[in-house]
């Protein structure tokens, strides 16, 4: 019989032979017992680690959460790209307000401190891929980002940090008729053509500060695109008409009557419905709206040759359209009110030059309007144009006289 001796005379010199167990003295039961018990002591030494180590994770995870959510308090906020913003709220400590006014006045830029959207300059100021030219071309839309209170300055300040301008040679995917391209996906700008007064790359940088996500009319985002660039940037704001001139009176018809607070916050966050809504509640429907809103954009796509059939007749743009936004206007401003005359004159002239686009040379048919009826120095969004033209005026072109008693403006057309 084998005698079951290894385990016991490994390393025992003085072992004992006679007290060696033998197989046939081992009692069956004790034998699947004791199996039983070594197998269930394996088990709970495997539970015991994994309950340390849960333990330990869970430890770590909610030290982590605290960790990040103090990152997001106002006051202990870390100054970063990715969290200096939450929305259109700054997030971050005195301290980094602090020393980012102390450097950007070491730059020479202007740093009004009750306004926090000077932060925005920081980001130009960090984006390594522009010029000392191009930072300070940009800089100079801190006037807009104080005007606009919808913008998500988060976003703006992600863009502005990873914009890339450049200057190069029409692309073969786009039309002779395209000058410039702003590419949000790469936060890139492209110029094609000889930009001296940097009018095309002002009218990016703003698709760039206030990109949506493609979801509004393209008459829409171009005119207020390039409204905004003529109230920001032209010496000429009220008759620039260099590029998109008929989708900037369809947007000026559109601010006189749905209100130009509401079609800024439309542009700004993507969402048409606001300006739809704000037509209805003088006139007609949502859907009376919709259908005026979208002859305006099946126009433009036609002229533009980009549809080769109008979905529509000349009645149905009559009524449709243009009958519709008369009777916003009316029902807005009221029949009689001298109150709100110049508002709802405002509309109609720039309904009378929106017509112009029917004619053979539309251009040349504007600045005919413009001598004959004058100019409207009327504002919607530059607050700084609204301190200057504090009184509704009309201005001849070049000898320039008013219709009122108010200040003479000089207006020229470039």
């Amino acid at each position: 019989m084998r005698k079951i001796l290894d385990f016991y005379t490994d390393g025992k010199e003085d072992f004992d032979e006679n007290e060696a167990v033998y197989e046939e003295d081992i009692n069956p039961e004790v034998v699947e017992m004791v199996e039983e018990l070594k197998n269930e002591g394996k088990a709970s030494k495997g539970t015991r680690f994994f309950q340390i180590v849960s333990g330990l994770m869970a430890i770590v995870s909610v030290c982590s959460m605290l960790y990040i959510k103090s990152l997001y308090l106002p006051e202990d906020r870390q100054f970063d790209m990715a969290n200096m913003f939450i929305g259109s709220d700054v997030c971050v400590s005195d301290h980094c307000v602090n020393s980012v006014m102390e450097e950007l006045l070491e730059l020479g830029y202007a740093v009004d401190e009750e306004n926090m959207n000077y932060l925005l300059l920081n980001a130009i100021h960090c984006n390594d891929n522009l010029t000392d030219e191009e930072k300070e071309f940009c800089c100079g839309f801190i006037d807009m980002f104080n005007d606009n209170p919808y913008l998500d300055k988060e976003r703006v300040y992600h863009s502005l940090l990873n914009l890339d301008i450049s200057y190069k040679n029409r692309p073969y995917i786009y039309e002779d008729s395209v000058e410039g391209v702003y590419i949000d996906k790469y936060k890139s700008i492209g110029v094609f053509v000889n930009d001296p007064d940097k009018a095309v790359l002002g009218h990016e940088i703003i698709h760039c500060i206030c990109a949506n996500d493609g979801s509004l009319p393209t008459f829409f985002v171009e005119g207020m695109t390039e409204l905004l660039a003529n109230e920001y940037l032209s010496d000429s704001p009220f008759i620039e008409f260099k590029h998109y001139p008929f989708e900037i009176y369809a947007v000026k018809m559109l601010c006189d009557t749905a209100g130009s607070d509401v079609v800024l916050k439309a542009y700004t966050t993507g969402n048409m419905d606001l300006i739809y809504e704000a037509l209805a509640s003088y006139s007609g429907s949502v859907d009376d709206a919709k259908k005026a809103i979208g002859i305006f954009e099946k126009l433009f796509l036609f002229l533009d040759g980009k549809s080769e059939n109008l979905d529509f007749n000349n009645d149905e743009m009559t009524n449709d359209l243009f009958m519709y936004l008369n009777s916003v206007a009316n029902n807005k401003y009221g029949d009689n009110s001298e109150e709100f005359n110049f508002d709802r004159s405002s509309y109609y002239y720039n309904q009378i030059l929106f017509l112009n686009i029917f004619d053979s040379k539309s251009k040349d048919a504007i600045s005919a309007d413009l001598e004959e009826l004058g100019v409207f120095c009327k504002p919607y969004f530059s607050s700084k144009l609204k301190t200057e033209y504090c009184n509704p005026t009309i201005g001849i072109l070049d000898n320039a006289t008013v219709v009122n008693e108010h200040d003479i403006e000089k207006v020229k057309v470039k």
